[in-house]
């Protein structure tokens, strides 16, 4: 069994409050626990939200943002992160090594 082998059908147990988020952010006591991620790997993503992208309407370009905030909303959490824009600095990614590779190699800003 391969994680593609699970789907999401499951209702959303809650409704997002990023005011809860706000509260956290600021030191102070949240209506409830929070989950926080930066990243979600993109095939948990794919099962959180394949099955229900279709069922939503927007434009073609925001398909990957939309996609990932409804990942982030059947997960439970009460925010998505997502780029505001395309605006990236460029990063080197080749990596020679056969056995390993540095964490301090490919620093994200390079010029």
């Amino acid at each position: 069994m391969s994680i593609s082998d699970f789907k999401w059908n499951k209702p959303v147990k809650s409704s997002p409050d990023f005011e809860n988020m706000i509260k956290i952010l600021k030191k102070q006591k949240p209506s409830r626990d929070s989950l926080f991620e930066f990243y979600i790997n993109p095939r948990i993503c794919s099962i959180l939200a394949d099955s229900q992208i279709n069922s939503y309407s927007f434009e073609e370009k925001y398909r990957d943002k939309f996609h990932t905030v409804l990942a982030f909303r059947n997960a439970g959490y009460d925010f998505a992160v997502i780029n505001a824009s395309d605006f990236h600095f460029p990063v080197e990614c080749e990596h020679t090594e056969k056995q390993t590779i540095s964490l301090n190699r490919s620093c994200m800003i390079n010029d």
